[in-house]
């Protein structure tokens, strides 16, 4: 049975779309001064400041990650690229402020972010019937290295239906550390899907991400998911994602790489494996926006023939 939208939920994806701000929250002030010989230039874009209160670095909300000031990290040299200027509470890269890959999450995102995203997923299985996903979401970033998404779907098979909602879920994250203090910056997901014409599901993941080398970056996701009814489907999963940024907070190209093990309680011993590769290219038309095309392509077996995404996001 469907449960109605929850009336917080939906109080929170009207302040999105309209960009209300909520009251600041305080995280200790992590920017340091400018080394000798340095220019403040050097160690901050000429962006709006993040204020501060005795000490205390105040966290506007919406955030607007793209004015926050960059964070000198001592003893590490200054990155060449801006997209990789530690930034936020966290002393995160600011490439990790906006979703680089579909298929792979990483991390969080700073406390205060507010951002919306409209997904496309179209699927061709081998037996020819076409799916079509659109996704609404909102995702929050909350204090102490959590954050909250919501999403609508729009879920079919055979007719595209962009505004016949089916599905509504709410997922939820939690960093275990600041970046760079683990090795991968671990992550847990857990995400709760409410279907009007199937069982529920629960999806849960360990998100890890990194930077392999100046502009290349990397995540991975380890994947459980589980209906809760029906035929209780089962996947265990596993998602990787490699990006080299071409133009500095403008393009990025890079792969992604899907595999799903997938069986049902009638015989668990009975999997369904799929593979699937193909290339990823994010846009960044402006400072708020951005753009990712994924089409990824099945390889042999029970593999579909292809899966592509297409993701426009907006951050208030």
């Amino acid at each position: 049975m469907s449960l109605p939208l929850p009336l917080p939920v939906l109080a929170l994806l009207l302040a999105g779309v309209a960009g209300f701000s909520l009251p600041a929250g305080r995280v200790a002030a992590q920017q340091s001064p400018p080394a000798a010989g340095e220019t403040p230039s050097q160690t901050q874009p000429p962006t709006q400041p993040a204020a501060q209160d005795d000490g205390e670095l105040v966290v506007p909300w919406p955030a607007q990650t793209w004015q926050a000031p960059a964070i000198r990290v001592e003893g590490e040299p200054l990155p060449e690229l801006r997209e990789e200027e530690r930034i936020g509470p966290y002393g995160q890269p600011r490439w990790t402020t906006r979703r680089r890959f579909p298929t792979v999450r990483a991390y969080v995102v700073p406390e205060g972010e507010i951002e919306a995203e409209y997904w496309l997923r179209v699927d061709e299985p081998k037996d020819g019937s076409k799916k079509y996903l659109h996704q609404y979401e909102v995702e929050i970033g909350l204090p102490n290295r959590f954050q909250l998404d919501f999403y609508l779907n729009s879920k079919h098979t055979g007719t595209n239906q962009p505004f016949d909602i089916n599905e509504q879920s709410i997922e939820g994250r939690y960093a275990f550390a600041d970046w760079g203090e683990i090795w991968g910056n671990p992550t847990l997901y857990l995400e709760f899907i409410n279907r009007i014409e199937e069982s529920e599901k629960v999806e849960s993941k360990l998100l890890l991400a990194g930077e392999a080398a100046p502009s290349w970056h990397w995540a991975a996701n380890l994947i459980a998911e589980q209906e809760t009814g029906g035929e209780q489907e089962r996947e265990l999963g596993f998602t990787y994602g490699l990006a080299k940024s071409v133009v500095d907070e403008k393009l990025s190209v890079g792969t992604e790489f899907k595999f799903a093990h997938v069986n049902t309680k009638e015989d668990r011993s009975d999997f369904t494996d799929e593979f699937l590769l193909g290339p990823s290219v994010q846009w960044r038309p402006s400072q708020r926006s951005h753009v990712l095309f994924t089409p990824l392509f099945g390889m042999g077996g029970e593999s579909p023939d292809y899966q592509m995404f297409f993701i426009m996001g907006w951050e208030f």
